[in-house]
Formats: C-alpha cells, structure tokens, sequence
C-alpha cells in the first residue's frame, strides 16, 4: 500500500516565530513550491481575502507573497511558475499587482480608487483579465473624489506584454457583477 510522502511538516510552518495554519494550498507547475492561503475571511458571493505564504520545497524556507500588499483577495501562478498575480489591499484600495517569485517584488498593475479584483492569467500569462467597478478603461486614471464609483464590476483585460494603460473591457452590464471570469479558449471567457 502507498502510505504517501510527507512533503512539509507542520511544525516547519513558521514565520517570525509564529506557527502558520493553513486554510488551503497549491502547487505550482513543477511542485517545487507551495502557495499556503491563511486567514481566509469572505468579502463578496464568492470572493475572498487570504494572507498568503510561498514555501519552497527545496529550500525548506517559508515567506510571506507580500507582506507589503496585505491581505490579498486571489493570487494565482504564472504559467511558467515564476510569478503571481493577485489583488491586494493598500491603504484601503483593491489593486492588481503581480508578483515576481525570484526577485520577491511586486509591481502594481492598478493603482486608483476602483476596486479591481478576482485577476486571472489567460492566453498563457499574455493577458490579465480582471474584475472592476471602474469607470473608465484607462489606468491610474484621477477622478473627481466625490465622484459616484460603480456598485457593479465588470471584466477587463490587461496586456502583460505591452503594459498599455489602456484597457480592454470585455462586459459592460450595469447592475450585473461579472466577478470569475474564467479562460474557455483565446476569444472565449
């Protein structure tokens, strides 16, 4: 019979001296890494927000995804396992960011006041789609404060290849929230 492998004990689940449980887990394409979801608490139908830590298996090691970007909402891998994109809070704001395993560094793909959340790779890590309640298809856009933001979000997508400030807006559907959006083929969500 096959009694299995321990890949990680329990007791090596430390951080600053503060034993890690985890709610969920996954690993990335080649399993030399694990990506353990904690404190898991529900902000929308089916959206959450997670703190996130990346073991390495080789190394043994245990680190935050990004202690800066805190909690974050979904982080999903690459698919060539060498980064993340996840939606993150900061200073109240929901933004995208993505997330370089090797270097440890984050770089923010929204920064403005519309909440962007639930971020996918699609076309095999060419194109982000998100969801948002933005207004406009432009990034990093200023508006007005007393402006009136959107209480539906809709899909957009981000080119990772050409980092375009201008989006491409997939649904626009008033009073609707398109919130997991889901790769079916390359024209297809």
């Amino acid at each position: 019979t096959d009694v299995g492998t321990l890949l990680v004990n329990g007791n090596s689940l430390m951080y600053k001296d503060l034993k890690i449980a985890f709610d969920d887990y996954e690993f990335n394409f080649d399993e030399t890494k694990i990506l353990f979801m904690t404190s898991i608490a529900p902000i929308y139908r089916r959206s959450f927000t997670a703190v996130y830590y990346l073991y390495d298996l080789t190394a043994k090691q245990l680190m935050p995804l990004d202690e800066k970007h805190q909690p974050q909402s979904l982080a999903e891998y690459s698919p060539d396992g060498k980064s993340f994109v996840m939606s993150a809070v900061q200073n109240g704001q929901t933004d995208i960011y993505t997330y370089n395993i090797g270097s440890g560094s984050a770089t923010a793909v929204t920064r403005d006041v519309f909440d962007d959340i639930n971020p996918h790779y699609i076309e095999n890590g060419k194109r982000i789609i998100f969801s948002s309640n933005r207004t406009k298809d432009t990034l990093n856009v200023s508006i007005n404060p007393d402006t009136k933001l959107n209480t539906s979000f809709d899909l957009f997508v981000y080119n990772t290849q050409t980092r375009s400030q201008v989006l491409r807006r997939i649904t626009n559907t008033p009073g609707v929230n398109e919130l997991q959006a889901q790769e079916y083929d390359s024209t297809h969500f």
